[in-house]
């Protein structure tokens, strides 16, 4: 599964946290103290799931979804860190109440489409697929200068079929975001799944030189299926994992 970059879930947290400490006491009372505290409290758990302690990140974020039942941050990285753990049905109620929250957002649909495939209901993944492409595509006419948009657009392409736009897609990200280990670890998995094997290895090593993390999720992650027992792989695997 793409968008699991380590580095690009742990900086979205800490400029979260970082956001709220430096934040003008006017500001905060604006936003109201049930929400401030919630999102306190959401800052511990991703950190806390990153270092595979599930458990009390489960805290963490049930702690905030309670004390700001409003609240995009908890639903969605809670919803990363029950994919990880392998809590699939929990995983996509929480992407579901993450898009509730946010009708606009397309990261949390675009990951509901690759719960659904995980759990085997291929009909409803491919609604997920084209819901999110068109939601990100909207955001892309709005900032066509973010990779961040245009690697998601190339994974659900990938996943629909549509291989000339997909390649499309993924080109342009790797183009605006060169060194961002997440971009490139998800353009890997893209050219994955599109059997481009050399050129999905050759992001993933390029992602490993950015400094990616995670060597625990890289050998379960479903896109790498058709990789697992290439030696390249296995070598880059190893080097993840020691690193």
């Amino acid at each position: 599964m793409g968008w699991f970059g380590n580095r690009a879930c742990s900086s979205a947290w800490m400029r979260q946290r970082t956001a709220f400490r430096q934040s003008p006491t006017g500001k905060l009372a604006r936003i109201g103290v049930g929400s401030v505290i919630g999102r306190s409290a959401c800052c511990g758990g991703p950190g806390l799931s990153m270092e595979q302690r599930y458990s009390e990140a489960a805290i963490e974020f049930e702690r905030a979804i309670e004390l700001d039942p409003t609240l995009f941050d908890a639903r969605y990285y809670y919803g990363r860190a029950c994919f990880k753990s392998g809590e699939l049905e929990k995983s996509l109620r929480l992407f579901e109440q993450a898009r509730s929250v946010r009708p606009e957002d397309y990261e949390s649909v675009y990951l509901i489409s690759v719960v659904l495939t995980q759990l085997g209901r291929p009909n409803e993944a491919r609604d997920a697929h084209k819901d999110a492409l068109e939601r990100a595509t909207k955001y892309i006419d709005l900032n066509p200068d973010e990779a961040r948009p245009y690697v998601l657009v190339g994974g659900a392409l990938a996943r629909l079929g549509q291989r000339e736009r997909a390649k499309e897609c993924i080109d342009r990200a790797q183009s605006l975001a060169p060194d961002d280990d997440a971009i490139l670890y998800n353009a890997g998995c893209a050219l994955a799944i599109l059997g481009e094997q050399e050129a999905a290895l050759d992001a993933l090593e390029k992602a490993i030189d950015a400094g990616l993390s995670g060597g625990d999720w890289v050998p379960q992650d479903p896109d790498w299926e058709s990789l697992r027992d290439q030696p390249r792989f296995k070598e880059l695997v190893a080097r993840l994992a020691a690193s």
